[in-house]
């Protein structure tokens, strides 16, 4: 019998034709790994909705690491909010992994210092202070005081006040005086008060007749300086102070009297004047002069 030929097509499409059909069997074969999904298919191992979460896939990739700190950045325990925690600084960016001073910026500045003095801030918002209190007259004495202030600043002080004291030497003093002057904190505690003093001084001269029934004295007015040292602290509106040392030197005397009284009954029986060039100038010295009061 005659064989008639027939005609076929090149051989490198046999080939992939082969191909095609052995890569479709080994798909289909049991025990081999299935064949890549669609993109918009969800993954074969994605947990179904509700199901618990399955462990991590030890094929991905691990997490970029983190930089140790670097010396000069910021201490431990010093970070500012929202700062980074320890050894997670990350790279600068365009600089890759840099020591500090290329890649970190500086660590911040400390807080300023609040210089503000506390009692300062206590008499920022007052305007009036009122004080009262005692204190040792002529170091033998005892006097009493009060006091009454404006502020011009939180540091200043223009302030008004009367005092009395009362000693026994010498010649028994009686004093009551009238200042007015500025008292000028220059430290959070410590001022300094100075101002002018109008004093009315009464000094005991000597006892007439063997009966001591009369008494004389001389009576003075002048004006001087004054100027005291102490602390003051203020709570809130509440003041305790003390000018721990005060003396008043008499510049000029006004006026000056001779008086006679009856000792018993203490009625003036005599006044007369006095030349104001012969007396003595006396002055006086006040000690601890406690106070309390309150800033408003």
């Amino acid at each position: 019998m005659k064989l008639r030929a027939v005609r076929r097509g090149p051989a490198w499409l046999v080939g992939c034709g082969l191909c095609l059909a052995a890569m479709g069997l080994s798909a289909a074969a049991p025990g081999q790994p299935a064949p890549p999904l669609p993109s918009d298919a969800p993954p074969a191992d994605a947990a179904a909705p509700g199901a618990p979460a399955q462990p991590a896939n030890p094929a991905q990739p691990a997490p970029p690491p983190t930089y140790p700190p670097q010396p000069g950045a910021y201490p431990p325990g010093t970070y500012p909010p929202g700062a980074y925690p320890p050894g997670a600084y990350p790279p600068a960016p365009g600089y890759g992994y840099q020591p500090y001073g290329y890649g970190y910026p500086p660590p911040p500045p400390p807080p300023a210092k609040d210089e503000t003095p506390k009692n300062a801030e206590a008499r920022a918002d007052d305007s009036v202070a009122i004080n009262g209190g005692v204190f040792l007259y002529n170091v033998l004495g005892i006097g009493m005081g009060a006091q009454l202030g404006v502020y011009a600043s939180p540091s200043t002080l223009i302030e008004a006040d009367v005092i009395s004291g009362v000693a026994v030497f010498p010649d028994a003093p009686q004093s009551d005086s009238f200042s007015l002057g500025i008292r000028q904190f220059v430290s959070p505690t410590f001022n300094v008060r100075a101002g002018l003093r109008y004093r009315k001084l009464r000094t005991e001269k000597w006892f007439w007749d063997f009966d001591e029934t009369y008494d004389e004295y001389l009576e003075q007015w002048d004006l001087g300086f004054d100027i005291a040292l102490g602390n003051r602290w203020q709570v809130g509106s509440f003041t305790i102070g003390a000018d721990w040392f005060g003396i008043y030197a008499p510049l000029v005397t006004l006026d000056a009297e001779a008086v006679v009284e009856n000792q018993q009954t203490g009625v003036e029986i005599q006044r007369e004047g006095v030349d104001k060039d012969e007396v003595d100038q006396h002055y006086d010295i006040r000690l601890a002069f406690l106070q309390l009061g309150g800033s408003f």
